[in-house]
């Protein structure tokens, strides 16, 4: 929730009193306040190699709520002070900031706290305005990135982005992955006893609060049994020794839960069957759900957590029946009706809507899928069903943009349509990838009658349509290789 000027104006001037000696309490005691000052862009950031990365996302912020839903914001770059309160029923908050694109900074902040954010270059810096806190309290892992990192990314970033930091050029793949990725397994080691005995200091020094030191060893433990002793077996004693101190309330901290939600899907992950189509090969989700809910070594609430994760990849990539069955199977097991009630509200899950295909083009207006077919007939049509969130759909963007040129002066038209949840990320998409000639959104894809007749699981995926309008494939090969082309000129012959 952003607010507007004089309400931001109003807590600075909290925020000046406060460092004159007065202290000041947020009135509001169940938010959190943050105060970005001429906010800066980390969702992007460029390399000194002159490559830039993304974070794959519009979203600077990050927490998890008392309800246990995970929610990410944006920033408003454009303006002075983007203010954003976030309620809670929790004590204390972990919120993370987007770090030159696929880092990430934490703090942790009380219930009640209003924070100031300003920047040096793209460094956020915070302050918190209401209360005193020590030195080390609130800007610490910025001082470890300066520190221990050398302002560097940290190694655990490097194993886990590691295609970020392969050079191509050298070719052998393989190698270079395997180079990277031990690479910074030892660069996490140094950092990790580096880091140790840093906190160690703070806390003999009274630099840092008990609490505050106590969740940073915490996170740091984890990361050490994560990424070097981790184990293949799965029990109730190696989930204990991995997950140091695991507790329910644990689960509400986001370095905690990520790792562990990773420990969970990787386990059950290898022991299900890929869901394999011609052009995509994921996990199985459902599956992995069904697994998880039978797990006896995971408490009721781990359990919650774990299948919101999965349903939530379960919706963004499956039709109608599929997550009709899988929301219903969440209620039962959860029986927390404001998290059901939240899925349906944030993929608009209106299952009483009509089932015709409806899709929203770039200036906003809606067609009936029915009748931009009809609008072609007489042509052959090439679908490719796609989101800017896939990255095999993006790896192919290069290979259609070249099969539409070898076909532009032939009977053939070239449809992108988009399963993107939110309509900004996919204009930005097709803007930055060139794909406004014929790219559509599809605004309703959970209750699509289409979309579950031809069992949309896994993308990319490509249709291919005749000149009469009839779908004569509705798995076609990709735009890579000779089968399409084979296939179109076929079909532009008859």
């Amino acid at each position: 929730m952003k607010y507007n000027i004089l309400f931001t104006i109003f807590l600075l001037l909290v925020s000046c009193s406060i460092r004159n000696g007065k202290k000041i309490e947020n009135p509001n005691s169940n938010k959190i306040i943050l105060i970005f000052e001429k906010p800066k862009i980390n969702n992007r950031y460029i390399l000194k190699t002159g490559k830039q990365m993304t974070s794959g996302t519009y979203f600077e912020i990050s927490y998890i709520d008392h309800f246990l839903i995970k929610h990410e914001l944006p920033l408003d770059y454009n303006s002075v002070f983007d203010t954003i309160v976030i309620n809670t029923n929790l004590s204390t908050i972990e919120i993370s900031l987007c770090y030159k694109a696929i880092d990430k900074l934490t703090y942790f902040f009380k219930k009640g706290d209003i924070i100031k954010f300003t920047y040096d270059g793209i460094k956020p810096f915070a302050f918190v305005t209401n209360r005193k806190t020590l030195p080390f309290d609130i800007n610490y892992d910025i001082t470890i990135h300066d520190k221990v990192c050398k302002n560097d990314f940290p190694g655990t970033i490097k194993h886990d982005g590691f295609i970020h930091f392969i050079d191509f050029s050298k070719g052998q793949l393989e190698k270079e992955r395997e180079g990277v990725m031990n690479s910074a397994l030892i660069q996490f080691e140094r950092e990790y006893n580096e880091e140790t005995k840093f906190l160690d200091s703070l806390q003999y020094n009274a630099l840092i609060s008990k609490d505050i030191c106590h969740l940073f060893k915490h996170s740091l433990n984890i990361k050490y049994q994560t990424y070097l002793k981790e184990s293949d077996d799965f029990n109730v004693k190696t989930l204990n020794e991995q997950f140091y101190l695991r507790s329910d309330s644990s689960m509400f901290l986001d370095y905690y839960r990520t790792l562990f939600s990773r420990r969970i899907f990787t386990h059950f992950e290898s022991k299900v069957d890929r869901i394999i189509t011609g052009n995509s090969n994921m996990p199985n989700f459902m599956a992995i759900f069904d697994s998880i809910s039978l797990c006896s070594a995971l408490t009721k609430l781990e359990k919650k957590a774990l299948l919101m994760d999965m349903l939530d990849l379960i919706i963004k990539e499956n039709s109608k029946d599929i997550i009709v069955n899988y929301l219903n199977k969440f209620s039962d097991l959860s029986k927390d009706t404001v998290l059901t009630n939240y899925f349906i509200r944030k993929y608009n899950l209106n299952f009483n809507d009509s089932d015709v295909l409806i899709l929203k083009d770039i200036n906003g207006h809606t067609f009936d899928y029915k009748n931009i077919l009809n609008k072609y007939k007489g042509k052959v049509i090439y679908v490719d069903l796609w989101a800017s969130w896939c990255a095999p759909c993006l790896e192919s963007i290069p290979y259609s943009k070249q099969l539409k040129e070898e076909y532009r002066n032939s009977d053939v038209v070239f449809l992108n349509i988009s399963i993107d949840e939110n309509f900004e990320y996919w204009i930005n998409a097709i803007k930055k990838h060139e794909l406004e000639e014929n790219g559509y959104l599809i605004v309703n894809k959970h209750v699509s009658q289409f979309l579950k007749d031809i069992n949309l699981i896994g993308i990319p995926r490509y249709l291919l349509y005749d000149k009469s309008g009839r779908i004569v494939a509705d798995n076609a090969p990709g735009p890579h290789g000779a089968e399409i082309r084979k296939l179109l000129i076929n079909y532009i012959n008859e």
